[in-house]
């Protein structure tokens, strides 16, 4: 435990803290109780996996955005979230078939890994995962996510969003006077550049074949 600037910084991997406080001859005991992450997936394409992660320990300063740094060990394939020098959060990238999925050595330079929180003193914070060079469109897999703050384990299951085309019909007539269109829908977030707008496909994306 380390006392300093009147905050309490607590050590890591330790679900909970006894605290006396002695003021003269009145002393004070408390018990702090570590929270364990809740994580949810709101989004996993092959852009990007997006994470809403639910922490109060890490809300440390209520009058601003709390965010945490990130770091690859791409030696272990972890994906590392700190404040200041403190590892806070680790993560590993599991396959479905058992295996660890690679973390290439470019992955934090080439990618925009981020960690945030999503308001003022809310304890709720939004994960961006890029998922080039690590997830592929139809693929399945275990976040394997350790917290330091508390010692806590948590598993979390995406599956990310794969690439479709999809016709409005299986049949379609033939030998009719009227023109037939046919409607074709493409699935592929990697050219949803802006959420706010209406985006295009590149010509030449897609080539048709009757």
């Amino acid at each position: 435990v380390d006392i300093g600037n009147g905050k309490v910084i607590l050590g890591l991997d330790t679900k909970s803290f006894t605290i006396s406080v002695t003021y003269l001859d009145i002393t004070g005991t408390g018990t702090y109780v570590t929270a364990e992450p809740e994580v949810t997936v709101t989004k996993a394409t092959p852009v990007s996996v997006v994470l809403m992660v639910k922490d109060r320990d890490i809300n440390m300063d209520p009058e601003s955005i709390d965010r945490l740094t990130a770091d690859v060990d791409a030696e272990k394939d972890v994906i590392k979230l700190l404040k200041g020098n403190l590892v806070i959060y680790e993560i590993q990238v599991r396959k479905s078939d058992g295996t660890l999925a690679d973390i290439p050595d470019n992955y934090l330079t080439d990618g925009s890994i981020a960690f945030f929180e999503t308001d003022f003193d809310s304890g709720e914070f939004k994960l961006v995962l890029p998922s080039p060079g690590v997830f592929e469109a139809g693929e399945s897999y275990t976040l394997e996510i350790t917290d330091h703050t508390g010692g806590y384990a948590v598993n979390v299951k995406v599956t990310i969003t794969p690439i479709e085309i999809k016709l409005d019909r299986t049949k379609y007539p033939v030998n009719v006077d009227k023109k037939i269109k046919i409607y074709i829908t493409y699935v592929d977030d990697t050219y949803n550049k802006d959420p706010a707008v209406r985006n295009d496909v590149p010509k030449g994306t897609l080539k048709y074949k009757i």
